[in-house]
């Protein structure tokens, strides 16, 4: 039987962990991450989008549009509320910080099932106690 290896969870991901019970599906829940940290990685990009001008719109369509906008601006809030992103007019228009940068280039190392890749992932607080393990 293998031993499972220990990694400490960075600094700059404690923060995401922490609303994430494990249950359901935490591996799409980073993949959405690392799907939008790449947008923001590229400042040529503007997130979400929408009808455009002069598409006729129903009240289904204006529904099902709030949805898809609720998809798209709560990982942009909850980016920037991480400090992985700053933006300066609109958060659809945001940019990755440096703590940014570092949270992209782990999910792209360890990919957005990363929790689950066998490893006893962990947290350690101010005084050196484990509070978290996977």
């Amino acid at each position: 039987m293998s031993e499972r290896l220990e990694k400490e969870v960075p600094k700059y991901l404690q923060q995401a962990l922490a609303i994430n019970c494990g249950c359901g599906r935490p591996d799409a829940v980073w993949s959405t991450y690392l799907y939008y940290l790449q947008f923001a990685a590229d400042t040529h990009v503007r997130w979400g989008g929408g009808p455009r001008e002069g598409d006729p719109i129903t009240e289904e369509d204006a529904e099902l549009d709030d949805w898809r906008a609720g998809r798209e601006w709560l990982p942009a809030y909850l980016l920037d509320h991480f400090g992985w992103t700053d933006h300066g007019g609109g958060v659809h228009y945001a940019w990755l910080t440096a703590t940014g940068k570092e949270v992209l280039a782990f999910l792209q190392e360890y990919g957005s099932a990363w929790l689950e890749d066998g490893s006893a992932w962990y947290i350690v607080d101010d005084n050196g106690q484990r509070l978290y393990q996977s």
